[in-house]
């Protein structure tokens, strides 16, 4: 029984669900500077016990992805209990080389143009298949808060994300100056960056 228990446990733990969120300022965006950025990286578990926090870090680490624990918690809409890491997010400008080292999950401002880029280390942890026997976890969701700290208003041209919920597609949308929006990543784009070096256009800057 003891050995029944201990399979349907792990079998949890590995198909567990992530949810990735951070906050971008739109003056980082049209600087000329690479920005290094902060995400709450949220990892469900069957309980906040230090043997399944273990086994998180454990599973991040062997992909050497560099996130940090912080706290389990009971108090997420999604599930009723999650580990919180700390991920380093990098903002980088202009065109890259494929293989040039950032962070496992990066935004990419080029063109114009806001791209989400992920890591073949992050494409190597996720997986959105039903083989739980896979040590591979599921993106539930990707989303960012994007804050026009700038004097003037804003227009950006989603190519598909919801926008404070709603579905966007090749629409524009005006952000005045001290507000905000929260940009949410689509299923099939969630699915795409499985992808070593995948990458999604979120929008481009139509009017600033």
């Amino acid at each position: 029984m003891k050995k029944i228990l201990l399979c349907l446990i792990t079998i949890i733990l590995i198909a567990c669900t992530l949810k990735i969120n951070t906050t971008i300022n739109f003056s980082d965006i049209i600087s000329a500077e690479n920005k290094m950025l902060i995400a709450d990286l949220r990892i469900s578990v069957p309980s906040c016990s230090d043997e399944n926090i273990k086994d998180i870090q454990n599973a991040l680490e062997k992909r050497n992805i560099k996130a940090t624990y912080n706290k389990c918690s009971s108090d997420d809409d999604l599930w009723n209990e999650y580990a919180s890491f700390s991920l380093p997010i990098t903002l980088v400008k202009g065109a890259v080389e494929t293989n040039t080292e950032h962070s496992d999950i990066y935004f990419q401002y080029v063109d114009g143009g806001l791209y989400l880029k992920t890591s073949s280390k992050l494409a190597k942890l996720l997986d959105s298949s039903d083989n739980l026997f896979e040590d591979k976890m599921n993106i539930s969701s990707i989303e960012f808060s994007l804050i026009n700290d700038t004097s003037n208003k804003i227009t950006i041209k989603p190519l598909l994300v919801f926008v404070n919920g709603k579905p966007i597609y090749e629409k524009k949308v005006d952000i005045q100056s001290l507000n905000k929006v929260l940009i949410k990543i689509p299923d099939v784009a969630s699915q795409l960056l499985e992808q070593s070096d995948a990458e999604y256009l979120l929008f481009r800057v139509v009017e600033q």
